[in-house]
């Protein structure tokens, strides 16, 4: 056993000879390379310190009066032989590791380049100092403040290599167009009085070029090619992306960036740009974006999230925040006789101060037995195992549970004063076989399931919910929400505050009103406007919607922290460990489970154990994710209330949940129509676009630039801009879309039944005939269609045979029952025509008709 100060070596002590810093690196992953190349630099930097500790030796050497020569030329030695050969090695070691750490491609080309232009910009030639001490002094002092600008010195004469090119005794002659030279009288002259290589011939090109004697269509004054787009139109794309927060550039907005610019530069010149290619070489794109990220104003985002168009349309449009400003001030406003205004807005409406604001909406989380601090950031693996990963793949080794999990929703009330309403758990999308019974939704309610509960004394009722996988399910989920959870925790709101009881029969006073505000969500709109939205009409509380696709920007409950902090501990929570004996919380869930009133579910047990688990451990985290302040925070950012006294709306804020930069004059436009849209809202509880259209207000933009157009009306409510679905006005309006739709049904439905006895007479129409044919034949009364010969069918139309062969064959294929034809289903509409038929007639008679004994034809399956 080796003890402390022994020279034995542990496993993982370093080797005792460095491996130099151009070595390549012989990871074969990425992060493999990196570690090997941050190696390289943390080496290549100990080098630099014994180049400076050598250097610093030499100038102190050189400085020494009294140093020996023999002295100084071992030190210049030293210098020669090695400190400059390792100078060489760490620059090419330093180009190596710059093109394994870089996070994209053509940075060094790039970086070469404005290596280039920073140069030219701050080596002075009349300076004594050399260019390199001049670049060196500016890298230890790059501020101008903290580099003295050194005097000019005087411009020194020319020297006898510049009078070489001296052209004055060049003599240009005419133009044979007299404005300007060809292009092969300029070659001609060039080439006749200077020669290759001369400054001469440079000069002569200058003053050609200068005197506008040659077409020179481009100011193009570098050597190769024409940039795509230069510094100026890069740093008005910065100025872009700055403007459109959270927007950002990728290869293909690059691409789209550089083809528009090379149109414009065609239609600029009066050319149309049809030679303008739509793709752009992958050498360009790499260098323009490394140019782009180079930039001091951008970095490098790692993650960003996917917006649908439709999305991006939403945030940014000026309309939606100007809606949103009228919908809140028509919830959270009431009409006064005084002539009192704001001094914000300008009218004559005054805040109703006691008027509760609650939010509504739902999360999503992904839940499972157990806790999952999710993977590591890297992980240690045998290079060889690197080596051979397309045979045997790197692992680790998951004990948990996360992959056999389930999503549940989370339903909350936020109020603008930081409160929240009792937990609700919705488990949904089961199916028959797990939910075995006739009722849609299972609700249970459970003592403890709130915030300090579980372990705790607080024994306040939390709801766990149970639905079907159908379209009505989330409907008649926000239906029980409404009354069981929004009208108790407003009519809770009155009664604390402000000394209403419900209970009393009283009619609530108008003041006591209150505002919930729920998102676009289908089923939450229908819940409110197909139900019954006399329910909250009655309950004084105006249920207002928000802007469609725009809730991320300006819901509170989107806004607040609650979501993001609940989405951040779940995976880390659990009872799993906890012994449901042990927990009151945990044995309650277990005992509804295995013989209470969830005993009907058959789930299966990772489901079941993935819901035992969650609860109470949901209601740890409750306590932690509805403080307060993280429910203020929502409501606050949304401009819903001030953040001092935390009750009336802010119309700054309000407009900046507006991703786009709104000019002054739409400002200043909107402020002055502010009252008659208002009214507009007021009475009618929704603002149409063709008064924005009007007015002149811009139209929802794409992410392309094109016009976006909001013609959703009533039947479609939950696309429509923030309205008020409680307003009287849309509540007719639905009314009599509904109406319409009734109206509609019962024309249809009258139609269908003329259409069918018009059938049903033509039908009978034809047998008659087939009797009257029998009757003339026979010469005796019969209604016996068994008698009809094929010379009686052939005695009828092509219509006539078609309607009578489907009318009294109820299996015979259609277009709309083929399918069920082959099946052996039969036709049920025929079915009911024969039932319409004459009475006299047999129910069951099945005619055989013959002909030259080989044709045999079903006739009718007639029914009385």
């Amino acid at each position: 056993m080796s003890t402390f100060g022994s020279s034995t070596a542990s496993p993982l002590s370093l080797p005792s000879t460095a491996s130099p810093p151009s070595l390549p690196s012989t990871s074969n992953t990425k992060s493999g390379r990196q570690v090997d190349s941050i190696k390289e630099l943390h080496e290549a930097r100990h080098r630099l310190n014994n180049v400076k500790n050598e250097i610093g030796s030499f100038v102190t050497l050189m400085k020494d009066e009294s140093a020996r020569k023999s002295d100084i030329k071992t030190s210049a030695r030293n210098v020669e032989t090695c400190v400059l050969p390792a100078l060489q090695k760490i620059m090419q070691s330093m180009n190596n590791l710059a093109k394994e750490l870089a996070p994209i491609p053509a940075l060094k080309e790039t970086c070469d380049e404005l290596e280039r232009y920073q140069v030219k910009s701050i080596v002075n030639p009349h300076k004594r100092k050399s260019p390199d001490a001049q670049i060196l002094q500016h890298f230890i002092t790059p501020s101008k403040s903290q580099a003295p600008e050194q005097p000019k010195r005087p411009r020194l004469s020319r020297s006898s290599n510049e009078s070489n090119s001296d052209i004055s005794h060049i003599c240009l002659p005419t133009p044979t167009n007299a404005t300007q030279y060809t292009v092969t009288e300029a070659i001609s002259i060039i080439v006749s009085n200077t020669s290759h290589g001369s400054k001469e011939r440079g000069s002569l090109i200058k003053k050609l070029v200068d005197e506008q004697l040659v077409p020179c269509q481009s100011d193009w004054k570098t050597k190769g090619r024409p940039r795509i787009v230069d510094n100026t139109t890069l740093g008005q794309a910065v100025d872009k992306l700055e403007s459109a927060s959270g927007s950002t550039l990728g290869k293909k907005q690059i691409e789209k960036f550089l083809v528009d610019e090379q149109k414009k530069k065609k239609i600029n010149k009066g050319l149309m740009p049809f030679n303008v290619p739509d793709k752009m070489s992958r050498s360009s794109l790499n260098r323009y974006g490394a140019r782009l990220a180079l930039n001091s104003r951008v970095t490098i985002a790692d993650k960003t999230i996917r917006k649908t168009n439709t999305r991006f349309a939403a945030e940014n449009s000026l309309r939606g925040a100007f809606n949103l400003v009228l919908t809140a001030a028509v919830a959270n406003f009431t009409q006064v006789d005084v002539e009192d205004a704001t001094q914000m807005l300008k009218t004559i409406w005054l805040l109703c101060q006691r008027a509760p604001h609650c939010c509504i909406n739902d999360t999503t989380v992904y839940t499972f037995e157990g806790s999952d601090d999710g993977p590591d950031k890297f992980v240690l693996a045998a290079k060889n195992s690197c080596e051979n990963r397309g045979t045997h793949s790197l692992y680790t080794v998951n004990e948990g549970k996360d992959m056999n999990g389930m999503r549940v929703k989370l339903s909350f009330s936020f109020n603008a004063i930081g409160a929240s309403s009792p937990l609700y758990i919705t488990v949904s999308g089961l199916t028959d076989e797990e939910m075995p019974m006739e009722e849609d939704m299972l609700v249970v309610e459970v003592p403890g399931l709130c915030v300090g509960g579980g372990v705790g004394s607080n024994d306040s009722v939390g709801y766990i919910v149970f639905t079907k996988k159908n379209s009505g399910a989330d409907q008649l989920r926000f239906e029980h929400y409404h009354k069981h959870i929004l009208k108790p925790m407003v009519d809770e709101y009155r009664k604390r505050l402000y000394d209403y009881d419900p209970d009393s029969g009283t009619e609530i006073p108008r003041e006591l009103f209150a505002v919930a505000c729920s998102d676009g969500d289908m089923p939450q709109v229908k819940a409110v406007a197909s139900n019954d939205p006399h329910f909250f009409i009655e309950n004084l509380i105006v249920v207002m919607k928000q802007n469609a696709a725009r809730t991320g920007v300006e819901q509170p409950a989107d806004l607040a922290k609650v979501f993001k902090v609940i989405k951040l501990l779940t995976p880390s929570y659990t009872v799993s460990n906890i012994d449901p004996s042990d927990h009151p919380l945990k044995k309650l869930i277990w005992q509804a489970f295995h013989s209470g009133e969830l005993k009907c579910l058959n789930l299966n047990d990772k489901k079941r154990r993935s819901i035992i688990d969650f609860i109470p451990s949901f209601v740890d985290m409750a306590g932690k994710a509805l403080t307060e302040r993280n429910v203020r925070h929502g409501f606050i950012e949304s401009g819903m209330i001030d953040e001092d006294k935390l009750k009336y709306p802010v119309l700054e804020k309000i407009l900046a949940t507006c991703k786009s930069e709104i000019a002054i004059d739409l400002y200043e436009t909107f402020i002055a129509n502010f009252t008659r849209l208002y009214k507009l809202m007021f009475e009618n509880g929704h603002v149409p676009d063709e008064v924005y259209d009007e007015l002149g207000f811009p139209k929802d933009k794409d992410v392309n630039g094109n016009d976006v157009l909001r013609e959703a009306g009533i039947l479609q409510e939950s696309q429509q801009r923030s309205k008020i679905l409680t307003h009287p006005e849309q509540c007719r309006a639905r009314q009599e879309r509904l109406d319409r739709i009734q109206a509609d049904r019962r024309r249809i439905d009258q139609e269908q039944r003329e259409k069918a006895s018009n059938k049903i007479e033509y039908i009978r129409a034809i047998r008659d005939k087939l009797k009257n044919m029998l009757f003339q034949d026979r010469a005796h009364d019969t209604n016996d269609l068994e008698l009809c010969t094929l010379e009686h069918f052939f005695a009828l139309s092509v219509g006539e045979l078609a309607e009578f062969i489907v009318a009294h064959d109820p299996n015979f294929p259609t277009k709309s029952t083929l399918k069920g034809w082959r099946m052996g289903k039969s036709n049920s509409d025929k079915e009911a025509q024969m039932q319409a038929l004459d009475n006299n007639t047999p129910s069951e008679v099945r005619s055989q008709v013959h002909c030259s004994g080989c044709l045999s034809m079903p006739c009718s399956s007639l029914q009385a």
